[in-house]
């Protein structure tokens, strides 16, 4: 009896424990779909930084920052990603030629200088990106000076005189280019953020630095055949102050708000005002470009994940409280196209949970869109780094890092609850091609099998008339499927017995495998992804014959040239069938081949830029070699010379001397 006694005792405890904590810990409830479902309408993309050299390297020269790019591009392609998110403007300078901003410090190494005056990176990245049907969208920081800490002096910076202080913002302008914003106007530049991590950054709050902003905005969108324009999450700099957060006090806005402010209008409230008068301005101008020219260009937002410090969300870091931008307002004002709430969180997270945060800002989204005309997207960012648990600072943050190699699948499979959620990418780039640790390893693979099929990154708004040939071809005495290339398409949607296969960019091979015992038919996509309202079907009795490349043109070399000599030869080609190509060159010197490495080779649709450099004093040719698998065909440049008799002969003739003989010696 007493033993009962005891038991039910110890059961009534352990009731009033749970029923006490019920109260007062939140547990996550959520459901994860079994199953993924292969969409055909969906962004997906990844954040490429390049500040720190995060995940673009410095250059030395054009030639290696191409190569760094198509490998990059390479990369998101074998992920069947069809977007890219490349930071053009880290700290207030640029990736692209500006007459606001300096050329940036992380595009060859110094602020301000570029290796080659006539190379704009910004107009080439996005015709490559373009030539492979995919999105280029810049993102921006808006105000970042400096990206590392000025305060070098082992001491908070609080306790620095006023005159230690200005001698380290000083020393740090001194250092930017004379056209940088922040050394041209040094009175329009705060000093604060957290202990360890002292910034310098332009005021928000002044109405020249969001002038500054929005030209600066304009000019990339009026200037490039850009995709969209984005802000990430910097704003104020957050220094745990909240509302009242302070700024160093020799460079802090006090001032500013002092002249700038309403009646009755906090610190806080000014300066979300502030922030807000930036974003409108640059979706006004972006909007106004876009309109000018005729095409869409889309402003965005990628922001914190979570928007403000209440409910379940009260303990996090928000973008409301502490750097001062009301995300939340830009959707419901129809400011931005988009919006990518970094949801930087695990699933199981108690602070924010990964779900809490895709319900929130779906039902934010999804309200605004039911009532307005200016419709939003909602794409989720993924935070692909929290599986490197090697780089936990702390305990106190281990809890959102992904212990579970699957939680990149589980989050993927979350965000198809929601048809408002139309696209999703991943932070940051390098993540994608680190081999440690395993659970990063394995839990990129997982999401990479995911995405087995490829996208298109938003769904037209109409339907297209344009149709194709869909033929069986015999290649190596295989029968393959093939489409016929029209060069108004920008790709076909392959079903296979009534089932959706994949998607087929024009840019690619038009070959695919064939499976006799299954029906085949597609629909044509134009490049405003509009898809055709005829479907067409395979025609299983046609079988074509597969046909050779053809090499359309190479360009010369000097034929008499010096040791040493270097430049690029450009070879233009294309396949009947639109198959993929293999390209390989070499030297043919004194009939002796030298090859040349694939990574001078710069190929794109239908060309191949090859860098070279002859190292040999002899007479011969550089021959490119263009193979489909069957058919072989080459072609080579005219004949040239580095043998030090012609060197010294042709610097005593003319040029028109020089050509006949070269002529001649070509025949």
């Amino acid at each position: 009896m007493k033993n009962s006694n005891i038991k039910k005792s110890y059961i009534l405890f352990l009731m009033m424990v749970v029923m006490i904590f019920s109260t007062s810990i939140k547990t996550n409830s959520y459901t994860i779909p079994t199953t993924y479902e292969d969409p055909i309408f969906e962004m997906r993309g990844c954040w490429v930084s390049t500040v720190y050299s995060i995940d673009f390297k410095i250059s030395n020269n054009v030639e290696s920052y191409k190569r760094q790019y198509v490998s990059v591009l390479d990369t998101l392609e074998s992920f069947n990603m069809n977007t890219i998110f490349f930071q053009i403007r880290p700290t207030n300078d640029a990736f692209y030629k500006s007459s606001y901003n300096p050329w940036s410090n992380y595009l060859f190494g110094s602020q301000g200088t570029t290796v080659d005056l006539k190379f704009d990176p910004l107009t080439w990245m996005i015709e490559v990106t373009h030539e492979r049907n995919m999105y280029f969208q810049g993102w921006l920081n808006a105000y970042r000076v400096t990206a590392g800490s000025i305060n070098n002096t082992g001491k908070n910076i609080n306790t620095l005189s006023a005159d230690a202080v200005t001698s380290l913002v000083e020393n740090q302008l001194s250092k930017l280019d004379n056209k940088n914003f922040a050394k041209k106007y040094p009175d329009y530049v705060l000093v604060g953020g957290q202990e360890g991590e002292e910034k310098i950054i332009l005021n928000p709050g002044e109405p020249a630095v969001i002038k500054h902003i929005i030209d600066t905005v304009k000019e990339i969108v009026t200037n490039y055949d850009i995709d969209g324009v984005h802000f990430d999450d910097y704003f104020y700099l957050p220094n745990g102050g909240r509302d009242s957060g302070s700024f160093v006090s020799s460079y802090n806005d006090t001032n500013t708000y002092n002249e700038y402010k309403q009646d009755g209008e906090t610190l806080g409230a000014f300066r979300r005002r502030k922030v807000n008068e930036m974003i409108q301005g640059c979706s006004e101008a972006v909007h106004k470009v876009a309109e000018a020219k005729g095409r869409i260009i889309e402003f965005g937002s990628k922001p914190a994940a979570v928007w403000k410090n209440e409910g379940v969300f009260s303990y996090s870091f928000s973008s409301y409280n502490d750097i001062y931008a009301d995300t939340k307002l830009w959707v419901e004002s129809g400011w931005v196209d988009y919006v990518a709430p970094q949801a930087y969180y695990n699933i199981n997270n108690t602070e924010a949970p990964y779900t809490e945060i895709v319900d929130w800002w779906v039902n934010v989204v999804k309200n605004h869109n039911a009532t307005s005309s200016k419709k939003v997207k909602l794409y989720i960012a993924h935070g692909i780094y929290k599986y490197d648990t090697t780089e936990i600072a702390s305990d106190s943050n281990s809890a959102t890092y992904f212990w579970d190699p699957y939680e990149m699948v589980n989050q993927l499979k979350y965000n198809q609850k929601y048809s408002t959620i139309t696209g999703n990418a991943v932070f940051a780039y390098n993540d994608l091609l680190q081999t440690y640790p395993d659970t990063l390893v394995e839990g990129i693979k997982l999401f990479k099998d995911l995405w087995c099929k490829k996208t298109l990154a938003f769904e037209g708004t109409s339907t297209t008339t344009l149709v194709t040939d869909f033929n069986l071809i015999n290649i190596n005495n295989q029968k393959k499927c093939s489409i016929k290339y029209n060069e108004n398409a920008k790709a076909y949607i392959i079903y296979k017995d009534n089932k959706f296969l994949n998607i087929i960019y024009n840019h690619e091979s038009l070959i695919f495998d064939y499976d006799s015992q299954s029906d085949y038919y597609l629909y044509v996509v134009d490049n405003n992804n509009n898809v055709s309202k005829t479907k067409v079907t395979l025609n299983k009795t046609d079988v074509k014959s597969n046909q050779a490349p053809i090499i359309s043109s190479i360009t010369n070399i000097k034929v008499f040239t010096k040791v040493g000599a270097s430049g690029t030869i450009t070879v233009e080609f294309m396949d009947p069938e639109n198959q993929n190509l293999d390209i390989s060159a070499y030297y043919l010197l004194d009939n002796k081949k030298i090859s040349i490495s694939s990574s001078s080779m710069v190929i794109s649709k239908n060309k191949v830029v090859i860098s070279y450099n002859i190292r040999t004093a002899d007479i011969g040719y550089i021959v490119v070699v263009v193979s489909d698998g069957e058919f072989e065909v080459d072609i080579k440049t005219n004949l040239f010379t580095t043998n030090s008799w012609s060197n010294y002969i042709f610097e005593y003739i003319s040029s028109e001397q020089e050509k006949l003989i070269s002529d001649i010696f070509i025949k």
